[in-house]
């Protein structure tokens, strides 16, 4: 099992933003495509063992790990925008 630390998340976001037209495209669904978003998660994780001495994962556990971050992401997201509309609803009622 690969262990993610902060660094190496941040690291991986960066790749997989570099690569997104590879990974994401949504238009072309053959077996060209589903070789390059392979290739590309390859990649990720070569360049990720490389600079990280000592990390070791598959790019399933990787894949699993980003879409991890993108829901914690989306949840802090979420939690930022109700709080901003209990503020401002806080602050209409007291001028009115």
């Amino acid at each position: 099992m690969a262990t993610f630390t902060h660094p190496t998340s941040s690291r991986l976001v960066e790749l997989y933003l570099e690569r997104k037209c590879e990974i994401e495209n949504p238009t072309n669904r053959n077996a060209d495509a589903c070789r390059k978003r392979k290739a590309a998660w390859a990649d990720i994780i070569a360049t990720l063992s490389a600079e990280t001495p000592g990390f070791n994962c598959t790019a399933e556990q990787a894949r699993k790990h980003y879409q991890y971050l993108k829901c914690q992401a989306k949840e802090k997201t979420q939690a930022i925008k109700r709080f901003d509309l209990i503020i401002n609803s806080i602050s209409i009622k007291s001028i009115l």
